[in-house]
């Protein structure tokens, strides 16, 4: 003991203290009533009727906050609980989950309770809306935009820490935002490797405030709404100090219902493998400041459990399916690396740039005569990108949209075959002193496939990205520079063949 500091000892003694303080806590009580509540689209009829009250309910808690700041259902206390800069740390500040497949779970108990609090705070008919921006028609879809509410000056809703161009009536990126890259993923977990393929995240062996294992719906459009509404939405330990953070997770949550609808093989993590996740305690307040906790179990169905649904979970069906590799990788089957740049850092800024990426031969796939003979899984390849050592010192509150070789001359938009996915950095990093493991990975298969095909995958292939951000109000005639926040850069860009 005498080589332990005293200053260690203390937050020994304070982390036993604050374990055995949660374990001394009551589950919480959860009592459905026979008529469902149903949280509407913002935009809807009976949406605007619940922002009025939800514009009532933060008003009231926030009032509580400065009474009493170490009120638990005050504003400041509740959104510290997914993060918060602020010293010293209540109990439960700084406990959501990112980038682990602990995040869908999380949220939804989170959501649950804030809405409870706000309803205690305004009225008893409030459910808490969700913002539909999924899936537009067009560029310039209204759901693109903020609800008008969250656009009023003189509401309790709005706030100037935002991207100007969103709190001006901009929109979303279109490709931000579509469900086809989340809802194509049939596993909700792939274990501890290859989280890109899966639909809720990377296998933790227990809670993680922030990795990088994001799963597709936590990727896009989640990280992504994140960085579009920009400031405080884009860090994560000040996101939900902005009242869209509240709406933003409610469709999350929404869309997490529409995979699961879609069924064929998507399935939440139910059976015994997946104990941990369906055991594992998560701790809040209810509206009268009682602390307690919920698990997965309690939350897998909304509206049996927690007696809420969605006014619609309809998402168009995916174009096709990803899966987990076909098989796990093991201490004897490691990923082949078959493309790799780590010469020197690549700096994204407000133009699209490409890089070269040398890639190395890869065998053969069977042909007719020799498929026979090879075993099933030869007959296919995985392959998954992955952008390693991303750093910035500011988000760049832009997303940028990636290519294998694009052809020149094509424009570059989500729905071309040569896309791989979208960079964004919420989550990667909080501030310039505090950061994690910084990787961002997606699922290569069908483009590597496509450029293979094409007999494109040698020598070297071009990686192209595109800067991405909200469109303004008013469409211009001649294109303009994406106005970054901040410069990321990333230190090595990889792809492996990982089965």
């Amino acid at each position: 003991m005498r080589r332990i500091s005293q200053s260690a000892v203390v937050w020994i003694l304070l982390a036993l203290a604050l374990s055995i303080g949660a374990e001394a806590q009551s589950k919480c009580v959860v009592k459905p009533s026979r008529i469902i509540r149903t949280r509407p689209n913002a935009t809807s009829a009976n949406g605007t009727q619940q922002l009025q009250w939800y514009a009532q309910g933060v008003k009231a808690m926030q009032q509580r906050s400065t009474t009493n700041p170490n009120d638990p259902t005050g504003w400041t206390y509740q959104a510290a609980m997914h993060g918060t800069y602020t010293t010293p740390v209540k109990p439960l500040w700084n406990t959501c989950q990112h980038g682990n497949y602990f995040f869908l779970s999380w949220h939804r108990m989170y959501l649950y309770f804030f809405e409870r609090i706000v309803r205690a705070n305004s009225n008893a008919g409030f459910n808490l809306p969700y913002w539909d921006y999924d899936n537009p028609t067009s560029a310039t879809d209204p759901k693109l935009q903020l609800p008008s509410q969250f656009r009023d000056t003189s509401s309790s809703l709005y706030v100037s820490e935002r991207n100007p161009t969103m709190n001006a009536g901009g929109y979303l990126p279109v490709g931000d935002v579509g469900t086809d890259y989340s809802m194509k993923r049939i596993p909700f977990t792939c274990g501890a490797t290859n989280w890109s393929s899966s639909f809720g995240g990377k296998l933790v062996p227990a809670p993680v405030h922030f990795a990088s294992g994001f799963g597709a719906l936590e990727s896009l459009p989640h990280n992504a709404v994140h960085d579009d509404v920009g400031g405080w939405m884009s860090d994560p330990n000040t996101a939900a100090q902005d009242p869209i953070f509240w709406l933003h997770h409610s469709n999350i949550d929404r869309l997490w219902d529409a995979w699961v609808k879609l069924d064929a093989g998507r399935m939440d993590p139910t059976d015994p493998t997946y104990t941990a996740w369906l055991d594992q305690k998560f701790y809040f307040f209810d509206e009268k400041a009682n602390q307690c906790y919920l698990t997965g179990r309690d939350i897998l169905k909304d509206a049996a459990q927690l007696g809420y649904k969605y006014q619609s979970i309809t998402v168009p069906v995916p174009s096709t399916k990803v899966n987990c590799p076909g098989r796990r990788l093991t201490a004897t089957l490691t990923p082949q690396l078959v493309a790799e740049l780590t010469q020197g850092k690549i700096s994204l800024g407000p133009k699209p740039m490409t890089h070269q990426l040398p890639v190395k031969e890869i065998a053969p796939e069977p042909t007719p005569k020799t498929r026979k003979k090879a075993p099933a899984a030869a007959a296919s390849h995985h392959y998954v990108i992955s952008f390693d050592d991303i750093d910035f010192d500011k988000n760049p509150g832009v997303g940028y949209e990636v290519y294998l070789n694009l052809p020149e001359g094509t424009k570059p938009v989500p729905t071309s075959p040569y896309y791989i996915g979208t960079l964004h950095f919420f989550g990667l990093k909080h501030s310039h002193q505090e950061s994690h493991e910084s990787q961002l990975q997606f699922d290569a298969t069908n483009v590597v496939n496509l450029l293979k095909q094409r007999n494109q995958w040698k020598g070297q292939i071009n990686v192209t990205y595109v800067p991405v951000g909200p469109r303004p109000p008013k469409a211009t005639a001649a294109a303009q520079e994406e106005h970054v926040a901040g410069t990321a850069t990333i230190g090595k860009v990889s792809i492996s063949q990982v089965d």
